[in-house]
């Protein structure tokens, strides 16, 4: 895409004329039909003016109107490729701007997405090669990431918009993997919210809201025609899926290892309830089912055919039979014409029988197959037919006798291969004495080892100069031990002075509690407020004003017994005129 042509375009979507805006939608949708070649970054500036021009849109119906004209956008390009790549630009950008999307105008954005998912079904209808690619876009644009809020609208909804595009026509093996993203999010999802609101929208909605094949209800259609009622809503049903795949996929991941054991019960309880709609059993049905096989197993199966035992290779190869069996048939008709070589072979043969090497192979072969009761027939089974095969080994010889040189490199192979056995048996013997030797002599600790230096009591460490005389641990074991001690010391002073803090206050809480007055309980006053209160009405009963001019004349006042006032020398004593004074 051009740079001029990324400009205009980005400058007359986002304009904020509406007849503007209307006309480059317009001239965007011949530009996308023509154009064939188109890079990620283009559909992401695409998608960057296209979020604009909804950001700029107003009003309920106009809204509604821009969203489903950029949502059929998507039938604009040619190719299925093309439009996948489309999509998937639209969920980027969407999570990209969705954290600037204020409170009012995040509803025309909900809008955009639930016209962009049912035009996207819309396209999978046609090419469902396409529909795992859709899956994980949205898997790894939306459903596996933050914010929630995205992801909460996307669960509420998907099978919606799914329903109402292509509900009628979907098949199971389509409907698994257009739900797949739900179903990776719900078993390794952390967060219980999220988690809460897939089980909830998502599959018990299946169950609940939805119908399908195996789970349609025979008296929801007889209702329907025998009442007649236009008031009731019809019945949203999925007419060429089947719950019990649903079913099987929620089994298998509810027993899979990777699978968190809280996401884990959520799972067996949605397919304990899927199971009491369908009744089919998803244990029986994953049996049924061959076992995935990977290219490295298949590898190791053929190696395993070509290292079988040659034993039960020559009994369960007829071919080689019938040919030791002609083999045998001309070394007889030879027989009758050197007798002597005949003798030769059968002795060789009983010679080769008693070997006590060959008596220990077939003890070995014995023992190892004894658990298996079937070839431990065969084994008996071999040794009754032993003779016969010593004879036809005695007529097989003859032939061999033209080429000794086979038979020496033959023998030689055998011999060494009996010597390498007895060895492999030897050598773990003698390695775990050594072992035990080595275990036994090796020091247990570090510090056990033997060192021409004094170590450190602390770390272990030694080494020339690291400890000084007449000290047992090095300087940095030293200055680490201060500092602890320092810390301690430190921590042992605040804790003291929060205690001594805290007496004080309780004291003090203790002190203004004693000091308060009690009214209704006790009518006693404090001792000060009663003494001040004395003194006030002795003042009033001596001050009294002066009645004659330029005399002073005070009432003599004599404290009575009675009174509970002590006696006070001032009070008897004449005040003194002003002439005294001159």
């Amino acid at each position: 895409m051009e740079i001029a042509a990324a400009s205009k375009f980005g400058q007359k979507l986002a304009h904020t004329d509406k007849h503007v805006r209307d006309k480059a939608v317009k001239s965007l949708t011949l530009y996308l039909v023509k154009k064939k070649e188109w890079s990620d970054l283009d559909l992401d500036k695409i998608w960057k003016a296209l979020f604009y021009c909804m950001w700029m849109s107003d009003k309920l119906k106009i809204q509604n109107e821009l969203a489903e004209n950029l949502s059929k956008l998507v039938h604009a390009f040619p190719d299925s490729d093309l439009k996948m790549r489309f999509l998937h630009s639209f969920f980027k950008t969407i999570h990209r701007e969705w954290h600037g999307i204020d409170g009012l105008r995040l509803d025309k954005f909900y809008s955009l997405i639930r016209k962009m998912l049912f035009q996207s079904f819309q396209v999978l209808q046609s090419e469902w090669d396409q529909a795992e690619a859709f899956a994980t876009h949205i898997s790894g644009e939306i459903l596996s990431k933050l914010p929630n809020g995205l992801r909460l609208h996307m669960c509420d909804v998907y099978l919606e918009e799914l329903h109402k595009s292509i509900g009628a026509t979907v098949e199971s093996d389509n409907l698994v993997m257009l739900l797949e993203p739900f179903f990776t999010l719900i078993s390794s999802e952390t967060d219980k919210i999220v988690t809460k609101r897939v089980n909830d929208m998502v599959f018990q909605s299946m169950l609940n809201t939805y119908q399908f094949q195996d789970t349609l209800k025979e008296d929801a259609a007889t209702t329907d025609s025998e009442d007649g009622d236009d008031d009731t809503p019809e019945a949203k049903v999925f007419g060429a899926a089947h719950l019990a795949d649903v079913q099987h996929r929620v089994f298998e991941l509810a027993a899979a290892a990777e699978t968190q054991d809280r996401n884990r019960n959520i799972l067996y309880s949605i397919y304990s309830a899927y199971f009491g709609a369908t009744k089919v059993d998803s244990a029986k049905q994953t049996k049924k089912r061959p076992a995935p096989t990977s290219p490295v197993d298949e590898g190791k199966k053929k190696k395993a055919k070509k290292t079988v035992d040659p034993i039960d290779a020559d009994e369960k190869s007829p071919k080689k039979t019938k040919q030791v069996d002609e083999k045998a048939k001309v070394v007889v008709a030879d027989d009758e014409k050197s007798p002597k070589k005949a003798a030769k072979a059968t002795k060789q043969a009983q010679e080769e029988d008693k070997s006590p090497k060959k008596a220990a192979k077939v003890v070995k072969q014995a023992q190892e197959e004894g658990k298996s009761p079937k070839k431990a027939d065969k084994v008996a089974k071999s040794k009754e037919e032993a003779p016969k095969k010593a004879t036809k080994k005695a007529e097989v010889t003859e032939v061999e006798e033209k080429s000794p040189k086979k038979v020496n490199k033959e023998a030689e192979k055998k011999s060494k291969a009996l010597e390498k056995a007895v060895e492999a048996d030897v050598a773990p013997k003698k390695t775990a004495k050594k072992d035990k030797k080595a275990a036994a002599a090796a020091p247990t600790t570090q510090k056990e080892k033997a060192t021409p230096y004094p170590r450190c009591t602390s770390c272990g460490g030694f080494g020339k100069g690291l400890i000084a005389v007449n000290k047992s641990m090095c300087a940095h074991c030293e200055r680490a031990a201060k500092k602890a001690a320092k810390a301690q010391a430190s921590n042992d002073k605040k804790r003291k002075a929060a205690a001594a803090a805290a007496a004080e206050v309780s004291e003090a809480v203790l002190q203004e509690a004693s000091k308060k007055v009690r009214f209704g309980t006790n009518k006693a006053l404090p001792y000060e407020l009663s003494m001040k209160r004395m003194k006030k009405s002795v003042e009033k009963e001596l001050v009294k004003p002066a009645t004659g001019k330029g005399v002073l004349k005070v009432k003599e006042v004599i404290a009575t017994a009675t009174s509970n006032v002590k006696k006070n020398t001032t009070l008897n004593v004449k005040r003194a005129r002003a002439a005294d004074f001159f």
